[in-house]
């Protein structure tokens, strides 16, 4: 995943709003996920992941945070902000997000796998 911008935690605040409390922590992981990822994909073929962009995590959020703005809930918005900076203590505790092997993919070649099911 690339590296974080204040553009990157408000999409993905907007983001895990649309989703229930009990389900934002695993939601939070998979745009961790999709934005590693898409990070691989970009650098190993030179172009952008076609479902998740460039590798940021505002890419990964933006189809999930688009839309017509809800009215916001500031300590909503605020709780979501606490999952998103809690899941990056967590991974950062673990190392660099790495692909999940139950997602199939290695994390040596995730982008190039990838690549060849899309195609």
């Amino acid at each position: 995943m690339r590296q974080l911008s204040l553009s990157d935690l408000y999409h993905a605040a907007r983001a895990l709003q649309r989703v229930p409390h009990d389900e934002r922590h695993g939601f939070c992981e998979e745009l961790f996920w999709r934005a590693h990822v898409a990070d691989k994909y970009v650098k190993r073929l030179q172009k952008l992941h076609p479902q998740w962009g460039d590798g940021s995590l505002r890419a990964a959020a933006m189809p999930y945070s688009c839309g017509p703005l809800q009215p916001q809930n500031v300590r909503d918005t605020w709780s979501c902000m606490a999952v998103i900076l809690e899941a990056l203590r967590d991974q950062s505790k673990v190392g660099e997000h790495s692909c999940a092997p139950e997602r199939v993919f290695s994390s040596r070649n995730c982008a190039k796998d990838i690549a060849s099911r899309l195609e």
